[in-house]
């Protein structure tokens, strides 16, 4: 049976930052069997090739730079189900590092297989949206080493926090969430910027 993976792209600090990441830290393990990794050595320079046609030529490129990404690897149980606990453990992480350090996106989730050489079979991703916005402020925000740090040290009780009935967490974090997708939703931006 072949391995699942899910992803979610991350976007880095460059080399031209003030704190630019240093990706000989990569991988970094946040959670059991949850990483963020460069991929690219995994992703074939013609794996998005079959969108051409469905796809704007700038989405193509952006799917094309795919480059660091947090990782969930996963097997399915023997129903074949398990990527909806794969999905929203990698949401979730994402939501984590999102709280951390804001960047601007333009990919979401994705998710594929592991084919026998090692390389990701993508079968399925979020369509790549206008970009997921931030703040003025924070548009230029990028991963730093130390983002990586925290979202190891708090991911974990993120994670139990957002599995249970903790309401009182889980809605304000919804709220935050959407705000960042619903770019022409007056109430949606209200509430991202409250909450920052």
């Amino acid at each position: 049976m072949q391995k699942e993976i899910a992803l979610y792209p991350v976007v880095l600090a460059p080399g031209w930052d003030d704190y630019p990441f240093d990706e000989s830290q990569l991988p970094a393990n946040i959670l059991p069997g949850v990483t963020i990794e460069n991929i690219k050595s995994h992703v074939g320079q013609n794996e998005f090739d079959h969108f051409r046609g469905f796809l704007a030529k700038r989405d193509i490129e952006v799917l094309q730079a795919l480059n660091s990404t947090i990782v969930y690897r996963y097997d399915l149980d023997m129903y074949g189900q398990g990527h909806q606990e794969a999905e929203a453990m990698v949401r979730n992480t994402a939501a984590c590092l999102m709280l951390i350090r804001p960047t601007t996106k333009r990919l979401g989730y994705m998710r594929g297989q592991i084919r026998p050489d090692g390389t990701f079979n993508i079968q399925a991703f979020d369509n790549p949206p206008d970009e997921v916005n931030v703040p003025v402020v924070q548009r230029l925000f990028a991963v730093r080493n130390r983002d990586i740090q925290r979202l190891q040290s708090v991911a974990g009780e993120f994670i139990r926090a957002m599995r249970g009935e903790f309401w009182k967490f889980r809605i304000p974090l919804v709220s935050y969430e959407s705000g960042h997708f619903a770019h022409h939703y007056w109430k949606r931006r209200y509430a991202l910027r409250e909450q920052t």
